[in-house]
């Protein structure tokens, strides 16, 4: 996002900063369908006219990437480099989440809520749905939302329309996402994650992710200022071949 926009109390959707780890997935909204399954004693699922039909609430909330700010890190971390522009704040209208979960009558010992997107790739070689989980504690919290709309209109599709989840399950276990879990680095200390990002390279790539997270001026190098000539090599008219190819030995 660029930081001009931080004058406006609501970011404009357009402008609300996005880290995309897969492609965006093609979704139908007739055909759409949340999932709220797992350690449960009542699994259902709601299409996106369902939900839209419960009780909704609407917040004004700021978002901001966990690695906002990791450009300015010495030294230099290899990946996502953000600065600054990393935050955003939106108005998000959607379903209560505990509404939901009271629904589906959450099973004794549930240690986890894992949220599960449409979007799929590949990460540390492994083919999944990017996912993400609370702690019960905090997934039952009123202010966490499933949200259908953002400042008012309908999700656009980078922000994950017609729903960012495609399912909800309640797990008896902790949840083994590859987001989540510290296979991904997102929950090891800086140098570790470092060192397992740049395993994860390709061998041409990484030896230059190593020179750069030491040494920030192989990313943005500053301008060289010219040599100046001595003062044995000054201009002078050339006029015969040995002449010239003195010339141009002549170094400035």
């Amino acid at each position: 996002m660029p930081l001009e926009a931080l004058r406006h109390d609501v970011t404009p959707a357009g402008l609300h900063y996005l880290l995309a780890h897969f492609d965006i997935p093609a979704a139908d909204e007739g055909r759409w369908s949340l999932k709220i399954c797992g350690w449960v004693a009542q699994p259902f699922s709601l299409g996106v006219e369902d939900l839209k039909a419960l009780p909704a609430r609407t917040r004004r909330v700021t978002l901001e990437c966990a690695g906002n700010g990791r450009g300015q890190l010495s030294p230099r971390y290899p990946s996502v480099p953000w600065l600054e522009e990393g935050v955003s704040t939106a108005e998000w209208t959607g379903v209560p989440l505990p509404l939901l979960l009271e629904r589906a009558r959450l099973r004794a010992g549930v240690k986890d809520i894992a949220f599960h997107g449409a979007d799929s790739g590949f990460d540390a070689g492994v083919e999944h749905h990017f996912a993400r989980s609370l702690a019960p504690d905090e997934a039952l919290r009123d202010e966490v939302l499933v949200c259908y709309a953002m400042n008012g209109a309908p999700l656009p599709p980078q922000h994950g329309a017609p729903l960012r989840e495609r399912e909800v399950a309640a797990l008896d276990r902790g949840a083994r996402a590859a987001f989540r879990r510290p296979a991904a680095g997102a929950q090891l200390p800086f140098p570790q994650r470092r060192r397992r990002e740049r395993r994860a390279l390709p061998p041409d790539a990484r030896q230059f992710a190593a020179r750069a997270a030491g040494n920030s001026r192989l990313l943005y190098p500053k301008p060289r200022r010219p040599a100046r000539r001595s003062a044995h090599c000054r201009p002078r008219l050339v006029r015969g071949r040995r002449d010239r190819q003195s010339a141009a030995r002549c170094e400035w």
